[in-house]
């Protein structure tokens, strides 16, 4: 069992079933996450795990704290982890989460990373000491009732549709509108030479309206894409009864995205291609806009 064994101004020392390891006093990140950016200390900053997937693992983490209350954790640990998770949904650092995607599958340092720091943020608002694991255990009571294979996975989809809708779609439909409002105020004209040297005289309002018809179309294909992310597989075979019905009731309530249990949980556990059919939309959108660009649209 994990327990503080010394405490200093610059770091604790945390033993778990390894040892004891050197974990710095601000970080609340625990000794597991140590152990990880020593063992895996590859890649640059840049393969730093997103904020954005942080944060989704976070709000899942509180969905299913709010959950469990029904399953028996306690109603102060429950307040305690919605609360830390919150402030962490508010923050725009991550520090506190310093592992590198380059690591083991499924997710599962990533996932214990978030679990630790929702602990000891928790610990702190019951007035406990960080790296005690009591009264709020990562494991016993963050990560209750889940496991790296389902939280990471449905994670990864709420993700995606929170950064589809706050950035690319407001970006998208930004730049549709532009294009439509050139296409009705262009007044001027383009000399084309066909092949045949025969030459044509383009308005850039048909130029305009061309570019705007194609982004519509990108942004159909790619919302046509995305709705088979909407299906989440948290819970699995260790979960109680209905407990992954209550999570995406809980999520769709708090977030207000429509999330649905997935078909066959074990399907899209061991393949994701519904983020494979997003990655192509995308790929075709990102080849239209270049094209467009190279085109001069815009």
């Amino acid at each position: 069992m994990n327990q503080v064994t010394e405490v200093t101004n610059d770091t604790r020392t945390e033993t778990n079933t390894f040892g004891p390891i050197q974990v710095p006093s601000k970080c609340y990140y625990g000794a597991q996450t140590a152990r990880s950016m020593i063992q895996f200390n590859i890649g640059l900053p840049t393969d730093q795990v997103p904020l954005e997937m942080i944060k989704a693992l976070v709000i899942l983490k509180k969905a299913c704290a709010i959950v469990n209350q029904g399953f028996g954790l306690e109603n102060t640990i429950c307040v305690a982890i919605a609360q830390a998770c919150d402030e962490i949904i508010r923050d725009e650092s991550n520090g506190d989460f310093p592992l590198s995607i380059l690591q083991t599958i499924s997710g599962a340092q990533i996932d214990i990373n978030v679990n630790e720091v929702i602990a000891n943020r928790a610990i702190q608002i019951l007035g406990g000491t960080m790296g005690s694991k009591t009264p709020v255990h990562p494991s016993h009571h963050v990560n209750r009732n889940q496991s790296s294979n389902t939280t990471f996975s449905t994670a990864m989809h709420i993700a995606i549709i929170l950064a589809l809708n706050s950035q690319l779609y407001p970006a998208l439909n930004g730049l549709h509108d532009v294009l439509k409002k050139a296409e009705k105020s262009a007044k001027v004209f383009e000399i084309h030479r066909l092949l045949a040297q025969n030459i044509k005289e383009m308005g850039c309002d048909e130029k305009f309206s061309v570019c705007a018809h194609q982004i519509a179309m990108e942004i159909q294909r790619v919302k046509s894409s995305e709705i088979d992310l909407y299906e989440l597989s948290i819970g699995g075979e260790t979960a109680p009864d209905s407990f992954d019905n209550f999570v995406v009731e809980n999520l769709h309530h708090h977030i207000g995205l429509k999330f649905v249990n997935a078909s066959n949980q074990s399907k899209a556990l061991a393949a994701h291609d519904t983020m494979a059919k997003l990655c192509r939309a995308l790929n075709t959108l990102a080849d239209t806009l270049g094209r467009r660009k190279n085109k001069r649209c815009f």
